[in-house]
Parts: C-alpha cells; sequence; structure tokens
C-alpha cells in the first residue's frame, strides 16, 4: 500500500473575520463560541476545502496548524509547527505591521530541509494598500478602506468610505480623527463593463491553484463587491477540459448526479475563447513573478482595457458548488504532486 502524504496546511489566526462573523450574527453570537467559530470558517477557507476533500478520499493525511496572530513569528513559531511530509502555507498579514519576518521565513526553509519536508507557498503580503493600482491616486473617485486584509465588508460601513472630492476627503479626515493611520488611500476603479447608470458593480473572482486558473464573473449592487452580496458564476478554459482526466472526472459526477435527481447541468462553464485566457494567464504569471502567489484568490477589474489586480487573498472565504469543487480538488492534488 502506497503511504499517503501527510499534509500540514499552516494559516494565520484570523479574528477579524471572526469579529466580523460575530457583529453580522448579532444575539446569536451568544450561543456560539469563538473556537467553533474559528473552526466554522477555517473548514470554509478556499484551500481548506480542497485538501478537506483529498482527506476524505484518503489521499492524504491533514491537519491545520494555526499561527497566532498579534506579534511578529520568531523562530520558536517555527518550532511548534508539525511534522508533516508537506508544509502548505496560506499566509496573509492581517495587521499593520510585519509578521512573517524575513527571520521567520528562513527558519521554515531551514526546518523543513533539516526534516526532509516539502515546502509550498512559502509567502505573504501585507494587505491590499501594497498593489500598485494603475490610477493615480490623487484622482477622484478614491476609496478609503482598513488596511488590515478581511476588514472592508459592506455591512460595516465604517470599514470603507467612497470620496468624491478634495473638500469631501479634507471632511472625512477630519471626522476620523485620530484612526486616519487604519485607512489606506486607492483609486476608486470601476470595471468598464459595468453598465451606465446601472446600478451594477462588476469584478473578476480568479481562483489560483498553481498555473490552473479559475474565472467567477461577479456583479454586485455594493461597490463592495463581495461573494454574499453579489451574483457570481464561474468559468474555466476548454483547453484545461482535456487535462487531468477533467472531462471524464466532471461528465461521471453529472452521470451520477443524473441518476440520483434527474437531468442538472453543471454549475460552470468551458469557456471557449483563446485570447480571453491568454490575456489572464500573463497577468497570473507577472503577478506570481512579482509576489511569489500561486494559491488562493484574486480580485480583478477590466480598466480602460487593462486587467488590473486589485485585491489577493492567500485563505479566501468561496463557497463552491460540488463539480467546481470536484474538479479544484484534483488540481490541487496534482499541484501538490500526491498520487
Amino acid at each position: 500500500m502506497v503511504k499517503k502524504p501527510q499534509v500540514v496546511h499552516i494559516f494565520l489566526e484570523n479574528q477579524i473575520v471572526i469579529n466580523s462573523l460575530f457583529e453580522k450574527i448579532g444575539v446569536l453570537s451568544l450561543f456560539v463560541s469563538r473556537k467553533r467559530a474559528m473552526k466554522y470558517i477555517s473548514e470554509r477557507y478556499f484551500p481548506n476545502q480542497l485538501l478537506l476533500e483529498l482527506k476524505k478520499k484518503s489521499h492524504i493525511g491533514y491537519r491545520t496548524h494555526i499561527l497566532k496572530a498579534g506579534k511578529k513569528l520568531v523562530r520558536d513559531d517555527v518550532l511548534s509547527i508539525p511534522k508533516g511530509d508537506i508544509w502548505l502555507f496560506s499566509l496573509i498579514n492581517m495587521e499593520d505591521f510585519e509578521i512573517f519576518t524575513d527571520l521567520f521565513m528562513k527558519a521554515v526553509a531551514e526546518r523543513a530541509d533539516s526534516l526532509g519536508i516539502e515546502v509550498f507557498h512559502l509567502t505573504s503580503h501585507l494587505d491590499s494598500g501594497t498593489l500598485n493600482l494603475s490610477t493615480p491616486v490623487h484622482e477622484y473617485p478614491k476609496i478609503a478602506k482598513l488596511r488590515s486584509n478581511g476588514t472592508v465588508v459592506d455591512f460595516r460601513k465604517e470599514s470603507f468610505y467612497i470620496l468624491h472630492s478634495d473638500n469631501e476627503e479634507k471632511m472625512w479626515t477630519k471626522h476620523i480623527g485620530k484612526n486616519r493611520e487604519r485607512y489606506v488611500t486607492q483609486s476608486f476603479l470601476k470595471d468598464q463593463r459595468c453598465p451606465e447608470n446601472g446600478g451594477l458593480y462588476f469584478i473578476e473572482r480568479w481562483l489560483l491553484i498553481g498555473d490552473d486558473l479559475s474565472v467567477g464573473m461577479r456583479m454586485s449592487t455594493s461597490p463592495i463587491v463581495k461573494q454574499h452580496n453579489s451574483v457570481t458564476h464561474y468559468r474555466r478554459d476548454m483547453r484545461k477540459l482535456w487535462e487531468n482526466n477533467e472531462y471524464d472526472l466532471i461528465q461521471s459526477y453529472l452521470g451520477l448526479q443524473q441518476v440520483k435527481k434527474g437531468l442538472i447541468p453543471a454549475t460552470f462553464e468551458y469557456y471557449h475563447n483563446d485570447e480571453f485566457w491568454d490575456q489572464r494567464y500573463a497577468v497570473v504569471k507577472n503577478h506570481k513573478e512579482e509576489t511569489g502567489f500561486e494559491l488562493g484568490s484574486m480580485d480583478v477589474m477590466n480598466v480602460n482595457n487593462q486587467l488590473v489586480v486589485i485585491d489577493y487573498n492567500e485563505h479566501p472565504l468561496e463557497t463552491l458548488h460540488p463539480d467546481l469543487t470536484l474538479v479544484l480538488r484534483e488540481r490541487m492534488k496534482k499541484y501538490l504532486g500526491v498520487p
């Protein structure tokens, strides 16, 4: 029997998302422990969903290791990471100071090398404010949003402000007072595909696993476009259909569902447009070369006929239908080199 590899997924405790959840559910939070909430949320991170599916199918052994937030991580924090065959990192800094120092990264690489552990995705970024957006920041409209990743949500009005003029920005700065340093100001970009006076905002949500890309087309009436307040459908590259037995995989799954429930179509589409995909693969390639990022989500807009990455996230909360989960589970398996 082939020994299944033991995968340890390492990511940072996300108290921001926990606090947002408790704020949203209101009085129900009295009956939910923070530990239970953390487990609920962590299992719904995009990488975790796929790793749990691989565990269910006995392709891997799997456990998570959650790093404590609120401080700089040092060499001793690396010693606490459990041994395994694979360490998979989904590190994103949700503080307004550097958590993942070069010394921490070096200690990870040294310990993994000494133990013969294969390391994937050992990279991180501070927040979306570090992105180089194409429109000059002195032009209006602007968006002022909290620096820490995951804090900007449509139901927390103080998490972002859209500023339309110099006078409005001065008034906001006076209103926010000493909390000004908690915010980053960026150009408020709008995808050129948004209908004029249509009341809709548009982004593309890309899901990336190594060199594999799924593109979500996402529309919302909110300027802060999230999964929970939008309509989203996913596309995959038709050329990928013949790789990794993907056609047989999805056809077999849909055939089984038809036996159980009657005729059921796929919830995503295979989109045949080479130019569409080649443009997006080029953006992914450049972004990876600049940041090391290759697993998670990217939020992208088409601005002045240019694809602009407005945000990216190492462990996004993204709920997927079972058929797309199945396809991406196999892509994760291939990415990790799991037999």
